[in-house]
């Protein structure tokens, strides 16, 4: 399992199942996971406050960019 992807920001339902999503996620090519995981910061991003606590929302943007992060690096000169 990769670093981000055993923790969790706002709950723990994605971690409580037999496979997360992002476990799903690691093993599609790299291009479309770095692709996922910008989209899915972006959209915390943009909702920040809609749903609730902004800061809660920015913080979920953070961790999508870490794993981002992680992603890009993990496949630094291999993509």
């Amino acid at each position: 399992m990769n670093k981000k992807n055993s923790t969790q920001v706002g709950g723990d339902h994605y971690m409580n199942m037999g496979v997360a999503p992002w476990d799903v996620i690691d093993t599609w090519p790299a291009e479309l996971q770095v692709g996922y995981h910008q989209g899915n910061a972006l959209k915390y991003i943009m909702r920040a406050g809609d749903k609730g606590d902004a800061v809660q929302d920015f913080r979920k943007a953070e961790h999508c960019l870490a794993k981002l992060i992680e992603v890009l690096e993990a496949h630094r000169g291999n993509a």
